[in-house]
């Protein structure tokens, strides 16, 4: 059996017994997890990548974290180094100092209440429109997708707020897939100061640190980690590195705790 996603990856799906460490030093053992081989792994519809595999997190039945669901609870956590390998915990929760959750509402993704962006000391309410869902469950998570997808009109006047507060000369770069906007960037050497971002999400109030808002594409430019687009609003993985991610999909949250995830 084969299974297609929704960037073309194609998988090829068969049931395994695997076996995971565990905290208590017992290993735990699933009989019967479906498992699959990648092949013609790719970012994007349009854009090849030589990733070895993809992992199901989602809530769709083949997923893995829908196959271990009672045995972990309905919990899982990741955190995603700006480089390196991650690691996935499966069971636990996210607490301590500094951690703040949002409700989850699962559809076919796992989907969060976008209420605002800040910028510095300007708060931007996010106001969609069109076939765009304002109320609750109107941005969901994905770690396969590294820019944070918006819609056009309101990424167009984040980025008009953005490139007034930052003293430099912006350049606006056409990437990847066609549909969506350029992308706002900055040559380095021009030391753009970069302001605070906070994304408002119901009941969580994320500060993203300056690696989150932009990322190095090479050693003259940086770029905007905000994307407008015309389908999907989506929460992208350059915002979600040195987070600490915790799903539980029984009390139907996810928190966020800034974390240094290649010591994690």
């Amino acid at each position: 059996m084969e299974e297609v996603y929704t960037d073309r990856s194609q998988v090829a799906i068969l049931p395994l017994k695997l076996t995971f460490g565990s905290t208590s030093g017992q290993p735990l053992e699933m009989p019967k997890i479906i498992f699959g081989c990648g092949h013609n792994n790719s970012e994007s519809p349009n854009t090849p990548s030589n990733r070895t595999g993809t992992i199901g997190l989602g809530p769709g039945s083949s997923s893995l974290i829908s196959q271990m669901a009672t045995s972990i609870a309905g919990k899982f956590s990741y955190c995603l180094p700006h480089q390196g390998s991650s690691t996935i915990n499966f069971g636990g929760i996210v607490a301590g100092a500094g951690v703040v959750s949002t409700p989850l509402i699962i559809r076919d993704h796992y989907y969060l209440t976008l209420e605002a962006i800040s910028v510095g000391n300007q708060r931007l309410e996010f106001v969609s429109g069109g076939k765009y869902f304002i109320g609750a469950g109107n941005i969901f998570v994905d770690t396969g997708v590294q820019r944070t997808l918006l819609p056009l009109e309101y990424h167009s006047n984040l980025t008009l707020v953005m490139t007034n507060m930052i003293r430099a000369q912006p350049i606006e770069i056409k990437i990847g897939d066609p549909g969506l906007s350029n992308i706002l960037c900055y040559n380095i050497s021009s030391q753009p100061e970069l302001p605070e971002v906070t994304i408002h999400f119901k009941g969580a109030d994320v500060k993203l640190s300056p690696s989150n808002n932009f990322q190095n594409i090479s050693d003259d430019l940086m770029c905007s980690a905000f994307r407008g687009g015309d389908a999907n609003t989506i929460y992208g993985n350059i915002m979600q590195t040195n987070f600490l991610i915790g799903y539980d999909i029984e009390q139907r949250t996810v928190s966020f705790k800034s974390t240094h995830c290649a010591n994690n």
